[in-house]
């Protein structure tokens, strides 16, 4: 029975970490700490529950009905040591598909503002082609009348009254570049005045990631802009390459204001999640993140390193 019953351990010991290896290998699929942890931890108390048995079945003289549960017993241990390794399997792969159904649907979000976005510029330059037709006709005919004065000062009147078009940044990541784009146009709107640099390789860096860690940083900086009655400033700054990324985001502050990272919003639970996906996108790049006050501006430093 004991020859059987170590026979049957090794077979099923064998089985298992094939059937691990396979998983590993065919999915793509890796267990993460905490995961191993927990797998590690129950492997080791199965084996003190064993050696315990043993020991116990070594001490008494038992009968041989007694003995057969004793290796019913064993055999169900290392068969719950394998259900439990499946079925982390099963909650990993499960967990990484919901990863990367969001990180499809964040994508889609971008793609469809990088859409708006082109459709905004388009419909600025076809305004502008529009009027531009309008004015030249006004023009023509009045230098055609020998309206010289009137000419030179309608132009006048045109160069100073004309709506100037919305700044437009271009950067080799076309979708930052719209979702950068569209959060300048806002800050436009609300007066506040932007700069913007980027000397930057993106390519090791996931759309999403930057996308998310950008987005908030405005939406945060532009929050803070309309709080004061001051100047309000927003400067982005994005410099790098693909082994190390450092961006930096400047923004006005209300007068004596106490900054600090927690909401002030009517529903707290619901809202402040920017800094929390800022710190969280920071971490997953092995990154570090860092917060002072220079020259009546806020600033968010972050620094994240390629994979």
């Amino acid at each position: 029975v004991r020859i059987i019953t170590v026979l049957l351990v090794q077979i099923l010991l064998a089985v298992s970490y094939i059937m691990i290896i396979h998983f590993t290998k065919k999915s793509s699929v890796f267990f993460n700490k905490s995961e191993w942890l927990v797998i590690f931890s129950v492997f080791l108390a199965s084996v003190f529950i064993m050696f315990f048995l043993h020991l116990f079945r070594m001490s008494y003289d038992i009968s041989s009905k007694s003995n057969f549960l004793f290796n019913v017993v064993n055999l169900s241990i290392l068969g719950m040591n394998f259900g439990l390794q499946y079925m982390i399997y099963n909650i990993n792969r499960k967990s990484k598909k919901i990863q990367e159904l969001e990180i499809n649907q964040q994508r889609l979000q971008y793609q469809s503002i990088y859409a708006e976005n082109i459709q905004q510029q388009a419909n600025v330059v076809n305004q502008i082609r529009h009027d531009l037709k309008q004015h030249m006709t006004i023009l023509s005919i009045m230098i055609s009348e020998g309206k010289h004065d009137e000419a030179r000062q309608y132009m006048q009147t045109y160069q100073t009254e004309v709506i100037p078009l919305e700044s437009h940044i271009n950067i080799e990541n076309p979708y930052l570049e719209a979702l950068i784009n569209v959060k300048f146009t806002s800050a436009n709107k609300n007066n506040i005045q932007v700069y913007f640099t980027c000397q930057a390789e993106l390519r090791a860096y996931s759309d999403v990631a930057l996308c998310n860690l950008i987005g908030n940083l405005l939406d945060n900086a532009i929050e803070a802009c309309q709080k004061t009655e001051d100047s309000k400033i927003i400067q982005l700054s994005i410099i790098g390459n693909e082994d190390r990324l450092i961006i930096v985001c400047a923004n006005s502050v209300k007068e004596h204001e106490n900054i600090s990272f927690t909401t002030t919003k009517a529903n707290p639970h619901e809202h402040g999640f920017g800094i929390k996906t800022i710190k969280s996108i920071v971490k997953q790049y092995d990154g570090d993140f860092s917060s002072y006050m220079e020259n009546n501006l806020f600033h968010i430093q972050i620094v994240l390193y390629g994979k």
